[in-house]
């Protein structure tokens, strides 16, 4: 019987083994982590193209016929003419409606002293609607540079230009304090003011001609007629002085005295009011 050869690979470590080799391991797969980086490159290359598509698509609109401007409505004003509105909005007939930006608009008309509140409102495709509230003035302030208007707050409006309406309180005076002190004179000498809106017959606002601050702080009232001086002092409660005054005019009316008074002073002592009388006229 024959031997069958048995044939040994010598290993490069020495050893026999049988005639084997060595395979390498698979590679793992991609990680979920992977997987969401793709996807998220993929969002945002969409997002881009979408942006990119909306303002080419945006830029051809603002440049399209379709959205000119063909009305262009404004609400009537008193101060401010028409063609100061469309200067100071920048918007023109045929302009597009698209390209106009309403907020802007609106922050160009408010920086005018008469323009109190301005809405502008696009109405698709072709109409711009503008719509203009007006401050309304509540007394004239003299200052050495002038005659201005004034609102309730103390903001000043606008130079007086005859022949505007003048038929407001005048506030004079003020000049003569300090700079620290004029507007708490101004606010008080507005507050007295608004309550003038009550409707009380002899103290109203049509009666009053003028408030005047004295060097001192003070403030003295005038009628309109008869223009005799009120005053009122310094500080204290502008409502309760108010209130006090028109009883009394009242009072003076009621007994036929009106007309004959010199001068009231509101703060004559503790809680009391002086009435300064002129002597009656003798009739021939």
């Amino acid at each position: 019987m024959k031997k069958r050869r048995t044939t040994h690979i010598r290993s490069a470590a020495g050893g026999c083994h049988a005639g084997r080799r060595r395979v390498r391991p698979p590679a793992a797969p991609a990680g979920p982590w992977l997987k969401r980086l793709f996807t998220l490159l993929g969002l945002v290359v969409l997002v881009i193209g979408g942006v990119l598509g909306a303002l080419a698509t945006r830029q051809r609109l603002s440049s399209s016929g379709f959205f000119a401007i063909t009305a262009l409505e404004i609400n009537s004003c008193r101060h401010v003419v028409r063609e100061e509105i469309e200067q100071l909005a920048g918007v023109a007939m045929h302009a597009n409606l698209l390209a106009v930006k309403p907020s802007a608009v609106e922050a160009a008309l408010e920086s005018h002293g008469w323009i109190g509140e301005a809405a502008v409102e696009r109405h698709w495709p072709d109409r711009l609607a503008i719509v203009i509230r007006e401050k309304q003035p509540a007394a004239l302030l003299n200052r050495e540079d002038g005659l201005f208007y004034v609102d309730r707050n103390g903001g000043v409006i606008a130079p007086v230009a005859l022949p505007d309406d003048i038929d407001f309180p005048v506030i004079t005076g003020l000049e003569q304090r300090p700079a620290g002190n004029r507007e708490e004179l101004l606010r008080e000498i507005l507050r007295f003011l608004n309550y003038t809106d009550s409707g009380d017959r002899f103290l109203n606002r049509q009666a009053v001609s003028e408030i005047h601050v004295t060097e001192r702080g003070e403030m003295v009232l005038y009628l309109l007629d008869p223009a005799f001086p009120i005053y009122l002092g310094a500080g204290a409660d502008m409502r309760t002085k108010y209130q006090r005054l028109a009883r009394i005019l009242k009072n003076l009316h009621d007994n036929g005295e009106f007309r004959n008074i010199a001068h009231i002073r509101m703060e004559y002592g503790d809680n009391k009011v002086l009435v300064g009388k002129t002597a009656p006229t003798q009739s021939g």
